[in-house]
């Protein structure tokens, strides 16, 4: 198990001038996993970052964004294009920093109409052939692909891991699979374990802030339950504490970040850490 920090914990957007500070100041705070958030993409220049991750033996992931026009799942097929795109720049990313994994949430982000039906299946059934079309690119990089289920006030198509199955539905491909957020899964499943569980085999990555977007701990997930489920499906990848800085506007705004869960970012990330690595050691 790896136990890791998305660099939107602190920085918004990403420094490249800064990289190697922070992957040591990860390192100081008990983490050995990087997630790179992925307004960086691409990197202009990713050596340094590799460089310091290699140095560290740290592991790292990458989480892709998907702007306006750029949705696997679109009826529009020009913003599939581009979304494909921007997924396989992401994955490129992933492999010229060392990283094994891009998460995130490739179809229906941002969205909050009412699809019917008919409309859904037509969506799901282009995310699939969208995913399908970069999977090729991701197993020649080395790269896994999972895809987040998101909650409903921020998507309007996959919100739960079950969802997330649809849109795996008969592919047969190790190199694809599904990212949980425990933050998004405790508003929109029944079980957060139990969603865990269902995932199963194609569990690839977990962010791990609390019910209230604060550091594991601050909210009221049931960890111990959440740690079972893991070592259920012998979970081997990273576990990413994915809170904002609620003093950055930007990202105060995208996630509703209104007050401080830590007395600072060092110390939300060392003591989610901490009840990490107890949990699972």
């Amino acid at each position: 198990m790896r136990y890791g920090v998305s660099s939107w914990v602190w920085r918004f957007p990403f420094d490249e001038r800064c990289d190697h500070d922070l992957v040591a100041r990860i390192a100081a705070l008990g983490g050995d996993h990087f997630e790179l958030g992925g307004e960086a993409v691409p990197l202009q220049d990713p050596e340094p970052l590799r460089a310091a991750l290699e140095s560290a033996g740290m592991t790292a992931s990458v989480c892709a964004v998907f702007g306006a026009g750029e949705d696997l799942s679109s009826l529009d097929s020009n913003e599939r294009a581009e979304a494909v795109v921007r997924l396989e720049q992401c994955i490129d990313t992933a492999r010229a920093i060392g990283a094994d994994v891009v998460g995130g949430v490739v179809c229906g982000a941002g969205r909050r109409d009412w699809i019917a039906p008919v409309e859904r299946r037509r969506r799901l059934a282009f995310a699939r052939e969208s995913v399908l079309a970069a999977a090729d690119h991701a197993a020649q990089a080395g790269v896994s692909i999972g895809i987040e289920p998101l909650n409903r006030y921020e998507c309007n198509l996959v919100t739960t891991v079950e969802d997330a199955l649809e849109v795996l539905d008969d592919v047969d491909d190790e190199a694809i699979g599904i990212q949980v957020d425990l933050f998004h899964a405790s508003i929109e499943q029944v079980s957060v374990p139990d969603a865990i569980r269902q995932a199963g085999r194609r569990l690839m990555l977990v962010h791990t802030s609390d019910s209230n977007r604060g550091a594991p701990g601050t909210g009221h997930t049931d960890w111990q339950a959440i740690a079972a489920a893991l070592c259920d499906v012998a979970f081997d990848g990273a576990l990413v504490i994915e809170s904002f800085d609620p003093c950055n506007p930007t990202l105060a705004a995208l996630s509703g970040m209104r007050r401080p869960f830590a007395r600072s970012q060092d110390a939300l990330v060392a003591d989610g850490i901490a009840l990490l690595r107890e949990l699972s050691g």
